[in-house]
């Protein structure tokens, strides 16, 4: 089902109640993440990112929020000067997603699959130091959770 929400923010986080799916694929990725390219909006969606992965969902949405908050953690990790490629975009938006998103990660402390949590250390170490080295750790460690079997 289409909910009609790219370029809306706001009905994109609403939709995370109602439609998981829907609102991570059809509005999260186009308002918070397009294309690699991290924007200041997105900064004040990580915190509801994050606390929806930490809560009581379905382990593929969870899943899915921490692969969005992994590319998002990319794109932030450097800036895209003109928004010709993927990066962060605009004044100080690579150092406001930096922060959110790791003053986010400790609401995800709660998260025990193995593979998730080694998504999230990921994410940690890429905010502690932005290398190329930790960006393809990230993307590694995002490979690695959606090809990993489920485990109960």
């Amino acid at each position: 089902m289409s909910l009609g929400i790219a370029g809306d923010v706001a009905r994109s986080l609403a939709a995370l109640r109602d439609d998981p799916s829907s609102a991570i694929g059809d509005g999260l990725y186009s308002n918070v993440c397009h294309q690699g390219t991290v924007y200041e909006a997105t900064a004040y969606a990580v915190p509801f990112v994050a606390a929806v992965a930490a809560g009581d969902v379905p382990d593929e949405i969870r899943l899915s929020l921490l692969v969005l908050l992994g590319d998002i953690s990319i794109g932030g990790s450097y800036v895209a000067p003109h928004g010709s490629h993927s990066g962060a975009y605009g004044n100080q938006v690579d150092a406001l997603v930096t922060e959110s998103l790791a003053t986010s990660m400790r609401r995800l402390a709660a998260v025990q699959k193995p593979a998730l949590v080694a998504l999230i250390h990921a994410i940690e170490m890429l905010l502690d130091q932005s290398t190329d080295a930790r960006r393809d750790a990230v993307e590694s460690a995002i490979e690695f959770a959606v090809t990993s079997p489920p485990h109960p």
